[in-house]
């Protein structure tokens, strides 16, 4: 019996205008009744899934930055940071580059420079960050940071390829779409924050059942029997996963949860 469901929103839940089906509701309601949680895990921010899902924060799970902040009702109960250490070596790493377009999330915020000139990196941070804040350098930063995201548009894996080289033995180095190339802490994913919340609510492997499209989420992919890659996710996530779903922009997450649990909706 399935009593976890845990979904990627970009590429995944959403289609590719950022939309969530109108159908939404209608099956959350229903895995409600039937007393299954529903995880929104993102590499969204805290406040962006606030945003997206504002009628349903107090009944469901956060699960932002990439695996490092999770919620429940309202309410944290798991974060994992970068270490202070890594983090300078990382931003004197971006600071090194001409390039040096990132965010710097927060649990509550999001932070970058106000030097910035390229209006599709500030259009990308304002869409998925709501909450946002503009700093004049953040290397002067003290808040603890979840993660730290290099904006490279169309050669994000390419910008990864390098960093893991670098960084790899210290962080966690991952694409969360072709612009994007994200750092955590070493060690923290998706996945094992699906397995925390899974020890935390007494739900096994068998009991969940995980959606995803790209390499952040890779280890969440491993911590369900019910994993469902997207038509439209990348190979390497095609080729660990269990179960192929349709494509986003068909409402495949939908369609599958509806057939799975027999939903006349």
């Amino acid at each position: 019996m399935i009593k976890l469901i845990a979904s990627d929103m970009d590429g995944t839940l959403l289609n590719d205008k950022k939309e969530l089906n109108p159908e939404f509701p209608k099956v959350f309601e229903e895995l409600k009744k039937r007393g299954i949680i529903f995880c929104a895990a993102s590499g969204r921010s805290y406040m962006s899934l606030s945003e997206l899902f504002h009628i349903y924060k107090d009944s469901m799970i956060f699960l932002s930055d990439n695996g490092t902040f999770a919620t429940n009702n309202g309410q944290e109960i798991y974060s994992d940071i970068i270490p202070e250490k890594d983090k300078k070596e990382l931003l004197d790493y971006i600071y090194s580059r001409e390039d040096k377009r990132c965010i710097y999330n927060t649990k509550f915020k999001t932070l970058f420079e106000n030097n910035n000139r390229n209006m599709n990196f500030i259009k990308e941070v304002i869409r998925y960050n709501p909450a946002f804040k503009v700093v004049s350098n953040l290397r002067n930063v003290e808040e603890d940071a979840l993660k730290i995201e290099m904006f490279k548009e169309d050669k994000a894996h390419e910008l990864a390829r390098e960093a893991e080289d670098i960084f790899g033995d210290r962080l966690l180095v991952a694409t969360s779409s072709d612009d994007w190339c994200s750092f955590i802490k070493k060690g923290s994913s998706k996945g094992k924050a699906i397995s925390t919340i899974q020890k935390m609510y007494d739900i096994s492997p068998e009991e969940t059942m995980v959606f995803g499209d790209h390499m952040n989420d890779y280890e969440m992919m491993q911590s369900a029997k019910y994993s469902f890659a997207m038509e439209n996710a990348v190979d390497d996530i095609k080729k660990i996963s269990n179960y192929m779903a349709g494509n986003n922009n068909d409402n495949a997450v939908l369609e599958t949860i509806k057939d799975y649990f027999k939903l006349d909706i």
